[in-house]
């Protein structure tokens, strides 16, 4: 199954076109197995919160915001950051596939994004995480916080949570394993690392 994880990362980045037809039949599949999706997203969302923000799922009236969030990081901080493209079409499509979580960290006082993260899911029962927290309010907790929701949420829906991380990422290592037990499953190219990530035993 790990080199199956492996091939979904290749056919990804080598043939564009073809992943995104491999994407709607995925989510097609994933959305008569998975029917409960969106109120485990509810119950869980409920259930994690920080002072001072407000944690939901994206929806298109926050497109235009979202965008707007990635343009404001520098191209050095997004270096390990590259899941997909930040334009309305495909924030649009990715909204409307079944398999995808789009979800956000608003802060209070400036009604600003400061966090972006999602999960991608797919039928065979995994998902892979992917998560940023806006450059400027790291060292907050909002990337440990993104780890645990989306934990949460992969281990009530019985989903096996992935992620890719640079070994050079060092940050995003701590937060996954300050939420998350994490096991290196594969070394992929470019020094990045295939983790699988578990519910911590006090979870």
């Amino acid at each position: 199954m790990r080199s199956l994880v492996a091939l979904f990362i290749k056919l990804k980045h080598a043939f564009p076109g073809l992943w995104i037809m491999t994407e709607n039949v995925n989510s097609a599949i994933f959305s008569v197995l998975h029917k409960r999706l969106d109120q485990t997203i509810s119950e869980v969302l409920l259930q994690h919160s920080k002072q001072g923000f407000i944690i939901s799922k994206i929806s298109a009236d926050d497109i235009n915001e979202l965008i707007e969030f990635r343009r404001r990081q520098d191209n050095n901080y997004l270096v390990y950051f590259d899941p997909h493209p930040f334009d309305r079409k495909t924030i649009e499509r990715l909204l409307k596939h079944e398999s995808y979580v789009l979800m956000q960290i608003r802060e209070c006082e400036t009604n600003k994004i400061v966090g972006y993260f999602f999960l991608r899911c797919f039928f065979i029962g995994k998902a892979f995480h992917g998560l940023i927290t806006d450059q400027k309010y790291i060292n907050m907790g909002l990337g440990t916080m993104m780890w645990k929701i989306s934990m949460d949420i992969c281990n009530r829906m019985g989903l096996r949570m992935y992620a890719t991380v640079s070994s050079h990422n060092t940050p995003s290592l701590k937060s996954a394993s300050n939420a998350t037990k994490i096991k290196v499953t594969q070394q992929l190219a470019n020094d990045f690392l295939l983790i699988e990530c578990t519910p911590q035993k006090n979870y």
